[in-house]
């Protein structure tokens, strides 16, 4: 899955952030332009998404860039 389909499945840049508890959007951003999200990121990506009630899956992260 594209980063851009998994910010968009947050409802974008700054509902991603919110649900990530960051202050700022530019995190966010930088996955999205890099299409790349750290992997060390990912934990924190499954468990906003779990307490926000969106399907994703580790396999979404780890084809992200496919």
């Amino acid at each position: 899955m594209d980063v851009k389909d998994i910010i968009e499945k947050f409802g974008g840049l700054a509902a991603m952030a919110r649900a990530l508890g960051h202050k700022n959007v530019t995190t966010i951003q930088g996955w999205r332009d890099s299409n790349r999200i750290p992997p060390w990121r990912h934990h924190e990506v499954m468990v906003a998404a779990e307490a926000c009630g969106i399907s994703l899956s580790a396999a979404d992260l780890q084809n992200e860039a496919a």
